[in-house]
């Protein structure tokens, strides 16, 4: 599919840009997407032996994340939803770790400035296909990426420069085997999302010319023939003629009648069955498109949402956490190791016991908080799910909501504080009746 991707790149993200912009289905669509993706952010969890050094990797994370976008837009955890928003629009996000005095920080660049043009042979035997170098083995090892934005009429045209693939994140769903660059989650649907756009423009205005016929007199006496229609023009605007609230006599003779299409009247059931296509297209529930829940109820709600939510799991655990998680992490990391914000004995000899983690994505909303909380009761005393999985899941730190726990229940043993229902106190044992 290289040769395919490539040549339809461009266009499809301008296409797909448009209809985000401007389409509210669209945007709709790719905001299920990235909410289900990365909702609040993803988590990390270390999987050091030793407790302080989990605590210490999961606090120093904590402070470099709040600082890690070089734009100074957001913070790591609003940078995975720009990342997930890139990757849904535009089909890939590429995104860049740069080495500051501040230490790493992470940037985000628009799909473009990875040079779609660039692919020849070179003289080491590495092959440059679409922006991405891959050595004699297949791997990627370097990207070409513009030091401006092409599109960028004040700059002049700058020759891609080599990056080493150490230092860029190129994040993409692949579609077939050997795909260099992404495709847009937009391509299925464009077509038809234009169309919906044709059809709401054309039943509009068929029901603003419906609004100005408001009533019609007719005199069976007046022969004069003139034209109840007639009005005086001004370029291509008619000022003087049919107004709403206009009532217009009629001259002998003439009768009207107003045009109803079958069409106009299947429109909406029409309308609404194009929606569920593009939400079939984007694979997200028709609900989610539409805005549209007058016909759902709790059962096709839930099936539909469990659905989704296997459709992206399968990208959350098959393309962010190894390819942008996972790297970005252990990056992290060794950076914040070699700068001493981690004290991490034994580094050297054994990195992949400090980089090692897991990532626990944000849950979905609750849609029952009784049923909900109690599911999670019963995995964690049945062994299948640990309180620091549960608490990632539900966006917060396990060292952190400890430490907040401890310091509320001494909190209340110093002022003498009692929260909750006081346990029942023991009564008097009861006769049965048998034996009353």
């Amino acid at each position: 599919m290289t040769s395919e991707t490539l040549a339809a790149a461009a266009p499809l993200r301008r296409r797909a840009r448009d209809a985000y912009a401007n389409n509210p289905h669209a945007r709709a669509a790719v905001e299920a997407w990235v909410t289900a993706l990365v909702g609040t952010g993803a988590r990390a969890t270390p999987t050091h032996g030793d407790e302080a050094a989990r605590v210490a990797i999961t606090t120093a994370l904590e402070r470099w994340s709040d600082t890690a976008d070089i734009n100074g837009l957001s913070d790591w955890y609003g940078l995975q939803a720009e990342i997930a928003r890139a990757m849904v629009i535009d089909g890939e996000a590429l995104l860049t770790m740069v080495e500051t005095p501040e230490g790493l920080k992470l940037r985000l660049l628009p799909a473009e400035m990875l040079a779609d043009a660039e692919t020849r042979d070179l003289a080491s035997g590495n092959q440059i296909v679409g922006g991405v170098e891959f050595d004699t083995y297949g791997r990627r090892v370097a990207y070409w990426i513009y030091p401006d934005l092409p599109s960028a009429a004040w700059v002049t045209m700058s020759a891609p420069q080599r990056i080493d693939a150490a230092d860029v994140i190129h994040l993409f769903r692949p579609l077939g085997a050997g795909q260099v660059r992404g495709v847009s989650w937009l391509a299925p649907v464009l077509l038809k999302l234009g169309e919906i756009d044709q059809l709401s423009d054309a039943l509009l205005v068929g029901f603003k010319t419906g609004a100005m016929f408001a009533g019609f007199l007719q005199n069976e006496g007046d022969m004069s023939g003139d034209n109840p229609f007639d009005g005086e023009q001004s370029g291509s605007v008619m000022v003087d003629g049919l107004e709403p609230g206009t009532i217009k006599v009629l001259p002998a003779g003439y009768k009207m009648t107003f045009a109803t299409p079958q069409q106009a009247q299947q429109a909406p059931d029409f309308l609404s069955a194009e929606l569920r296509a593009v939400a079939v297209g984007m694979g997200v529930p028709a609900h989610l498109v539409s805005g549209d829940l007058s016909k759902a109820n709790y059962g096709s709600l839930r099936a539909d949402l469990v659905a989704f939510r296997q459709r992206y799991e399968q990208v959350q655990y098959g393309t962010l956490a190894p390819v942008l998680l996972r790297r970005v992490h252990a990056r992290a990391v060794t950076s914040l190791v070699l700068a001493g914000e981690i004290d991490a004995d034994g580094f050297e000899m054994n990195p992949r016991a400090w980089t090692a983690a897991e990532f626990l994505f944000p849950s979905p909303p609750w849609i029952d908080p009784a049923k909900d909380a109690a599911a999670y009761r019963e995995l964690i005393d049945a062994g299948l799910m640990s309180r620091r999985q549960a608490v990632a899941e539900r966006g917060w730190s396990i060292e952190a909501l400890d430490a907040e726990i401890a310091a509320d229940r001494a909190r209340e043993k110093a002022l003498n504080l009692t929260f909750g229902a006081a346990p029942a106190a023991a009564g008097p044992q009861l006769e049965n009746d048998d034996d009353a």
